[in-house]
């Protein structure tokens, strides 16, 4: 008799758990598909200047769209300053964006009197590759004034005649 139970149990075990994986599958493959919708590695594309045919289109032509996600995602080099690229278009397409250091210092007044500048700068780190962001500028200046020996010249006198 227990051999008779252990099948049927199987059976039942069975019928309770293949919907379930079945269930658990369709939404794997959903996850997955929606995932590489705008990926242009999935489409293994990447295309120089603006190039309208290299387009990863995440719903179909006539779809209605509903959602910012549900916009066609582009592959090529105008997308960045169009601000429409694939998710994964940087990483697929080699797009390194310059990388500068913090700002140095001001350095000191130029001048011990009057009017004068002062100048910091910064250094690229990583410089920009395949169409990434330009590095900033790197040098800044601007005006100061100083008075640290602007009296000297004039108490030097004073004190002299004093002392005489």
């Amino acid at each position: 008799m227990t051999k008779i139970t252990i099948p049927v149990k199987m059976d039942i075990l069975r019928m309770l758990i293949q919907p379930k994986l079945k269930i658990i599958l369709v939404a794997l493959i959903f996850y997955v598909d929606t995932a590489l919708a705008g990926s242009c590695s999935a489409a293994k594309l990447c295309c120089q200047g603006r190039d309208s045919g290299c387009v990863i289109q995440k719903e179909s032509p006539n779809a209605i769209i509903e959602s910012p996600r549900d916009k066609p995602c582009y592959c090529d080099h105008a997308c960045l300053k169009l601000a429409d690229c694939c998710d994964d278009f940087k990483e697929t397409c080699g797009v390194v964006d310059c990388i500068v250091s913090e700002w140095s210092e001001w350095s000191a007044c130029n001048t011990g009197c009057g009017s004068g500048t002062q100048k910091r700068s910064r250094s690229v780190q990583i410089s920009e590759k395949n169409g990434g962001k330009h590095c900033p500028r790197l040098d800044q200046i601007r005006s100061c004034r100083s008075f640290q020996s602007c009296h000297s010249g004039i108490l030097r006198p004073l004190l002299h005649d004093r002392s005489e």
